[in-house]
């Protein structure tokens, strides 16, 4: 549907935490606490278990979106980069909230990925800014915020998770979780996309985000595996479910959001 035509019943679906918390409790089992997202997750095995299944889904999920690369049309690559504006404009920020609360390997690798993300010393390439000249390509307005009043509840649901997440110290193991499934899924769905971007003649700074991605969030991934998580769990085994969940958490919301874009259900 073009831009402006998203539905418009946001309502109580997107009242944070506490929906957020109702969604995936109830899609990842009993056992999750009220508010605070620190209860055991029905997953097998340890955490390589749902990062593993996320990782083969990529293309299931936001690449979907605007119907790969061969059938994408620009207006729909368009309404995508208005909506997902609300995490990409910010999306660094609240990953870096957990940095204080990590030590070790866990922070090291935290911290060389955050650098990456926020330009690598470069203003012009923070990946906020890189966002935001893709939409500037796609003569989208690029103020923070400019189209939350467009976007479903689907939408608002995974920027609600980044920021609840990343506010809480006692949900670092959650934050921890989220940052990895992004990082682990990126890559393969940045090609998509970049090629999408290509295909469509969007714009030279449109191609440079996800093309920027496909590279950095291949390493990223490396470091998110062997350093963040498994440095984090070494320190502090008893948040394995709490990582868990955070990879779940992230998976279901943005399968909700997948659907939503492509005209599946959502019960949001």
């Amino acid at each position: 549907m073009p831009l402006g035509s998203v539905d418009g019943q946001l309502g109580a679906a997107v009242k944070a935490p506490s929906a957020i918390t109702r969604i995936v409790s109830m899609e990842l089992g009993g056992g999750v606490a009220p508010v605070w997202f620190n209860a055991s997750v029905p997953f097998t095995g340890t955490t390589r278990a749902p990062a593993r299944r996320f990782a083969g889904d990529e293309g299931k999920h936001q690449v979907r979106t605007i119907f790969g690369v061969r059938e994408g049309r620009l207006w729909q690559l368009r309404e995508y980069a208005a909506l997902r504006s609300l995490y990409h404009l910010k999306e660094a920020d609240p990953h870096a909230w957990v940095l204080p609360r990590l030590r070790g390997r866990a922070k090291a690798g935290m911290a060389a990925i955050e650098f990456d993300e926020f330009g690598a010393g470069r203003a012009e390439d923070i990946h906020a800014q890189l966002f935001a000249d893709l939409m500037a390509d796609l003569a989208l307005e690029t103020a923070y915020g400019h189209y939350v009043d467009a976007a479903p509840a689907e939408t608002l649901a995974l920027v609600n998770l980044m920021s609840l997440l990343g506010l809480h110290r006692s949900l670092r193991g959650a934050l921890v979780g989220h940052f990895a499934a992004v990082e682990v899924t990126s890559s393969p769905g940045s090609r998509r996309l970049a090629e999408a971007m290509r295909r469509t003649g969007a714009g030279p700074a449109a191609e440079r985000f996800y093309d920027e991605h496909v590279e950095a969030d291949a390493v990223h991934e490396q470091i998110a595996r062997r350093e963040v998580v498994d440095g984090l769990l070494k320190d502090e085994p008893d948040l394995e479910p709490d990582v868990a969940f955070g990879i779940g958490a992230t998976g279901l919301l943005d399968s909700r959001l997948a659907g939503y874009l492509t005209g599946e259900s959502s019960s949001l």
